[in-house]
């Protein structure tokens, strides 16, 4: 693990932008594109608008989100924040969202969908990710258990698939139409406990405003790099909390992630 501690805005940003780019540019070098995954909230905007103007061939680069809220409200999307900052200033070669327009179910079925071309090649994959204050990451809550987040995620699309079935089926629409519904790749979903998904729904705690969320769960432990932003001696005393804890994923989900992948920059000013 890499670790840098800052004690001002201006370098905090500075080294953040540095590490992201350094590690884009290696990934680049090595493969000749990169898949760079973006996080939400209030810390990286303005690292985001820097990481942006960084000279680097972007039409090289793909980027998606870790994670987003299901949600109508721009205020609270994650794809707000990317396009009111990064996106203002660099002009990647392929923009992938989330469509939060659609139900929870059918956002999560496009959005794997979606990502499913970057599934084999994770290691071209850099992760920039923060930590809430009860210790969870890209939508992961503690008490965290893959098993069970894997397990509510199949049950409610099964749910949404058998109610789309059944709407069909009682549909006195055209015939023309009906098998225009019947070829969309989204329907039927395949579900078990080898079901390939990239993306999975998840549920926030009662005390967030916007509670569906969906996740790419089963990448974070395998992309090539997990940068943290953090800010404030709180979330630095957090982080070494979770690094001291003998306790593993289900109480600290960056747990998934292997040690020799994290990379986190600090701000924390001087008291």
């Amino acid at each position: 693990m890499s670790q840098e501690i800052l004690p001002t805005e201006s370098e905090w940003i500075r080294i953040s932008v540095q590490v992201i780019s350094n590690k884009v540019r290696s990934v680049l070098e090595r493969y000749g594109e990169c898949f760079l995954g973006f996080s939400g909230g209030s810390t990286p905007k303005p690292v985001y608008t820097e990481l942006g103007k960084v000279e680097l061939p972007w039409d090289k680069v793909d980027i998606f989100l870790v994670d987003e809220r299901v949600t109508l409200n721009a205020v609270d999307m994650n794809s707000q924040l990317v396009r009111n900052s990064f996106l203002l200033h660099a002009h990647p070669r392929r923009i992938v969202f989330p469509d939060t327009s659609l139900s929870p179910e059918l956002c999560a079925a496009h959005y794997d969908r979606e990502l499913h071309c970057f599934a084999q090649d994770l290691e071209k994959m850099v992760l920039i990710m923060g930590m809430g204050p009860d210790g969870h990451i890209a939508s992961l809550f503690p008490p965290f258990d893959p098993n069970v987040v894997l397990e509510r995620d199949m049950e409610r699309k099964k749910q949404w698939a058998q109610a789309q079935v059944a709407k069909s089926a009682e549909d006195s629409s055209s015939l023309e139409e009906r098998a225009r519904r019947e070829s969309d790749p989204i329907r039927p979903l395949p579900y078990g406990p080898d079901s390939p998904y990239e993306a999975l729904l998840t549920l926030a705690p009662p005390q967030f405003a916007v509670h569906n969320r969906v996740t790419i769960t089963s990448w974070i432990a395998k992309a090539s790099a997990c940068i943290f932003l953090m800010k404030g001696q709180n979330k630095k005393t957090l982080w070494e909390e979770m690094l001291a804890d003998s306790q593993g994923p289900e109480r600290w989900p960056a747990k998934v992630i292997p040690v020799e992948r994290l990379h986190v920059v600090h701000m924390v000013s001087p008291v």
